[in-house]
C-alpha cells in the first residue's frame, strides 16, 4: 500500500539524468544504468523497434515493444539483487471496437521485483530511457535534491483591478461586487498559498485591501466599493504593479475588468496606432499608453494579466484593449473573457477563477486536415458538439479541409481519441497535462495525413509516454507509430 501511494504521486519533473538510451545487452548493463541514474519515482522507458517498410515503400520505426513503469527502490528476493518497479502501462491492443486500451494485467500500481539478470531476460536489446521525474507528495518534501517546489505548495498572490467609474453604478456595480466577493470566496477556498489584493480605479484609485487570505475581510472591503468618475484604468493597473514588486510569491497575476475604454490617467507619446497580431488598431492616448504598461507587465515582470470586459461591443476598440492587454494561454488562446449579459458576470469571474486554479487538466491541441474526436463513456466531443460533461471543444475552420482542434478536458487516462484525414497534409498533435501551475506536453510535428489516414491513439495517463497510431489505409493495419516521453517534440518523416 505505501508503494501504491507512493507512486501514485509520481510525476513528471525537470531536472535529473539524462534521457539518452541505453541498449540493455547484459544483466551487468541493467545494474550500470539502474545504479547510475535511477532515483525513486522517476519514470523508465523500455522501447525495442526495427525498420520496416509499409505497402507505399516507406520505411517507419516498427515497435515490439513499449513499456513504461516507475522504479521505486533497489532490493533483493531469493537471493539476487534487483529493484521493485510498479507498472502503469504496457502498451496496448485494439479491442474488438477497434479501440486502442491497456492491456490486461498492466492495472496501474502493480508492484514487481526485477532481478537484473530478469529484466535483461525479457528486454534483451531494448532501449532503456529514465526520464527526470519527482514526487509532490510529502515524501519529496523531504528528500534532498528534489527540483523544484511541488505545484500544491507554489505561492500566488492576485491583485483584483475593478473598474469603479460612473458608467458602474447600478446593477452594474451591484453585480461586480457580488462576483467579486464570490471570486475571493472559490479562490481561497481552494488554495491555502493564495493572497488577493483588490484595487478599483474610477478618477482616482484606491487599494481597498492589501495581499490577504482572510476571506471575510476581504468581502467585507468589496461591500464598499461605490461607482462615480471617470476610467483611469492606468493607474490602477500601476497600482497593481506596486503591491506586486513588493511581493515574494511564485506566481504572480492581475485580473482586470471594465465596462468601457480609459478617458483619463497617463498617455502614450507615441502614435496612436497599434499593429497586434497583424491588427491594426487605432487607440486613444490613454490606451496606447495601457497596452505599453501591460506589454511590459507580461513580457519584463513576468505576471499574468486576466482581462474581462462586458457590455463592450464584440470588435469594439474596448474590446480588443482588453483582448490584446491579456496574457496568452500556452494553447494559445487570451486569457480574456468578454460577456455582454451583465447579470451573468458571477459565471465569468467563476470561468477566471478555474483557469488560475487549474487542477489536473489535458488539453489536446491538432492542427491538420482531419476530423477530430474525444469520446468517455458515451459521451463525444466533436466539431458537432462541442461541450461535455468532461470537457469542452474550440473548434476553428481554418480553410478548406484545415481545422484547429483545442480540446480541455479533466483529468482521465481512458479518452478514447479519433483521428480520420479528410485530405492530404501534415498534422501537428500537441497533449498537454496540467497541475497546478505546472505542466508537461507531448508533441508530434508534420505526421502525413491522406484522405484515407486513420490515427489512434495510447490512453492518456499523464504517467505514461504518449503514442501515435496510424493506419494509413484505414484497413486496421497500423503501418506507423511514434511514441513521445515527457516535454519531447517528435518529428515525422
Amino acid at each position: 500500500m505505501a508503494y501504491a501511494q507512493f507512486f501514485m504521486y509520481s510525476v513528471y519533473g525537470t531536472i535529473g539524468s539524462g534521457s539518452n538510451g541505453q541498449v540493455l545487452n547484459s544483466a551487468d548493463d541493467v545494474r550500470a544504468v539502474m545504479q547510475t541514474h535511477a532515483q525513486p519515482g522517476e519514470h523508465i522507458r523500455v522501447t525495442k523497434w526495427s525498420w520496416a517498410t509499409n505497402s507505399q515503400g516507406k520505411q517507419y520505426k516498427k515497435y515490439s515493444i513499449m513499456h513504461s513503469l516507475v522504479f521505486l527502490a533497489f532490493g533483493s528476493e531469493g537471493g539476487k539483487d534487483g529493484f521493485y518497479t510498479a507498472d502503469y502501462w504496457g502498451g496496448a491492443k485494439k479491442n474488438e471496437n477497434g479501440v486502442y486500451k491497456y492491456n490486461a494485467g498492466n492495472d496501474q500500481y502493480r508492484i514487481k521485483f526485477w532481478s537484473f539478470a530478469d529484466f535483461q531476460k525479457k528486454y534483451a536489446g531494448a532501449n532503456c530511457v529514465i526520464s527526470n521525474c519527482y514526487e509532490t507528495s510529502e515524501f519529496a518534501s523531504m528528500t534532498p535534491g528534489t527540483p523544484g517546489t511541488p505545484a500544491s505548495q507554489k505561492t500566488r498572490d492576485i491583485v483584483l483591478v475593478l473598474d469603479s467609474s460612473g458608467s458602474m453604478s447600478g446593477s452594474r456595480i451591484q453585480n461586480t461586487r457580488t462576483a467579486a466577493k464570490k471570486f475571493v470566496e472559490s479562490l481561497l477556498g481552494e488554495s491555502s498559498t493564495t493572497r488577493i489584493a483588490v484595487v478599483t480605479y474610477a478618477s482616482s484609485v484606491r487599494t481597498i485591501s492589501e495581499l490577504s487570505n482572510d476571506i471575510e475581510a476581504l468581502k467585507t472591503a468589496i461591500d464598499g466599493i461605490g461607482a462615480t468618475g471617470i476610467t483611469n484604468m492606468y493607474s490602477g493597473m500601476d497600482m497593481a504593479d506596486q503591491i506586486l514588486q513588493n511581493s515574494t510569491a511564485d506566481k504572480k497575476a492581475i485580473v482586470v475588468m471594465t465596462d468601457g475604454e480609459a478617458n483619463s490617467g497617463t498617455r502614450g507619446t507615441a502614435s496612436t496606432r497599434i499593429i497586434a497580431e497583424g491588427d491594426e488598431i487605432y487607440f486613444s492616448n490613454y490606451n496606447v499608453a495601457l497596452y505599453d504598461l501591460a506589454q511590459d507587465f507580461v513580457n519584463n515582470k513576468g505576471y499574468t494579466i486576466y482581462s474581462f470586459g462586458f457590455g463592450l461591443s464584440n470588435g469594439s476598440n474596448a474590446y480588443k484593449m482588453m483582448n490584446y492587454i491579456a496574457s496568452i494561454s500556452p494553447t494559445g488562446e487570451r486569457y480574456f473573457w468578454a460577456n455582454p449579459d451583465v447579470d451573468s458576470i458571477v459565471f465569468t469571474f467563476d470561468d477566471i477563477q478555474s483557469t488560475i486554479t487549474k487542477k489536473k487538466s489535458i488539453v489536446i491541441t491538432i492542427e491538420c486536415p482531419v476530423l477530430a474526436s474525444v469520446t468517455l463513456d458515451g459521451e463525444t466531443l466533436d466539431k458537432d458538439n462541442l461541450t461535455a460533461s468532461f470537457g469542452k471543444l474550440n473548434y476553428t475552420a481554418l480553410g478548406e479541409n484545415d481545422n484547429k482542434y483545442v480540446f480541455t478536458l479533466s483529468d482521465s487516462p481512458d479518452y478514447d481519441i479519433q483521428i480520420k484525414g479528410i485530405g492530404e497534409g501534415v498534422m501537428n498533435f500537441t497533449i498537454t497535462y496540467y497541475e497546478g501551475d505546472d505542466s508537461t506536453f507531448r508533441k508530434f510535428v508534420s505526421v502525413p495525413i491522406t484522405g484515407s489516414t486513420t490515427v489512434t491513439t495510447s490512453a492518456t495517463d499523464r504517467r505514461a509516454d504518449f503514442a501515435l497510431y496510424v493506419d494509413a489505409g484505414n484497413d486496421g493495419q497500423i503501418e506507423e507509430g511514434w511514441v513521445a516521453g515527457v516535454d519531447e517534440t517528435v518529428y515525422a518523416p
